[in-house]
């Protein structure tokens, strides 16, 4: 089990959490196009909820883990 013992490592989680996040986001959210006025058209559908919410979990702990032995260097 992992305790938190400075402050670095709460930041480092934080922030890894973070932007593991952002990533699964980015890489589930699908992608649109820019038509024209206030027009958006899907050029690549999202994933569906299972695969979409399993992706994003894997990836915040992912980031987490990360941040919290980053932030143990600090």
């Amino acid at each position: 089990m992992m305790a938190i013992e400075s402050g670095g490592q709460l930041i480092g989680i934080i922030a890894g959490a973070f932007v593991g996040y952002v990533i699964a986001a980015a890489i589930a959210g699908g992608s649109y196009r820019y038509i024209g006025g206030n027009l958006f058209e899907v050029a690549k559908e999202p994933m569906s909820c299972l695969p979409g919410c399993l992706l994003e979990i894997v990836l915040v702990v992912i980031g987490a883990g990360a941040g919290y032995f980053i932030g143990s260097m600090w």
